[in-house]
């Protein structure tokens, strides 16, 4: 399945490039790389697929590994996060996570989004009811998420876009650092339901590394 979207271009402002092989797949969303006899594990940005055990996590999974293992790949490393490195991915002139969002396996990852057009390759998706969006609607938006079909301009949200655990138990306002929170469960509701973001400072999508690891 190729693919190159116009405007979707990889950034410069990061100096690291990765090339090398794909010798292993995490998940939908991070493998391994062979750069030079040195492994790296590698995320790609501004996408989400579902974690091990939810629903379509394992065809994420594989069909990035379809996609992309044992190929040479190219990846312009934008951050770290829990040892793994974070940039947009690149198989030739093919942007690998514009491909997944495209194809249903992934969805682009609100607060840590770039490229506008990583949003209008997920409604492409939903739409079409492509691959994760096939499921039940039930499945991959809870009730109390409906609601936020107006809030982000009618766009449904994925199977993993919902309150933490024990989330009725919180409330925004008066918290601002990572200290402060009693649990990662709080931590995640300040970042998914207030908009928090500076407990995310390597912007991997999880807050407080000391409360969520």
């Amino acid at each position: 399945m190729a693919l190159l979207v116009a405007g979707f271009v990889a950034s410069s402002a990061w100096s690291e490039v990765l090339e090398g092989r794909v010798v292993g797949i995490t998940d939908g969303d991070t493998f391994a790389l062979l750069v030079d006899r040195q492994t790296y594990k590698v995320r790609i940005a501004e996408i989400d697929t579902p974690e091990r055990g939810e629903p379509w996590a394992e065809k994420s999974k594989r069909a990035l590994s379809e996609l992309i293992f044992g190929k040479s790949v190219s990846v312009d490393v934008s951050g770290l996060s829990y040892g793994r490195s974070v940039g947009e991915f690149w198989l030739g002139d093919q942007c690998v996570g514009c491909a997944l969002v495209r194809a249903g396996h992934a969805w682009a990852a609100d607060g840590y989004v770039k490229h506008q057009s990583l949003y209008r390759l997920e409604e492409e998706a939903r739409i079409a009811r492509r691959g994760l969006w096939s499921m039940p609607e039930g499945t991959w938006m809870a009730p109390s998420r409906q609601r936020e079909q107006q809030g982000s301009g009618g766009r449904a949200r994925g199977p993993l876009d919902r309150d933490p655990p024990d989330a009725e138990k919180f409330a925004c306002g008066g918290k601002q650092y990572c200290r402060e929170m009693s649990s990662c469960a709080e931590a995640r509701f300040y970042l998914q339901r207030c908009g928090l973001t500076a407990l995310d400072g390597d912007s991997d999508g999880v807050p407080c590394e000391d409360r969520c690891r």
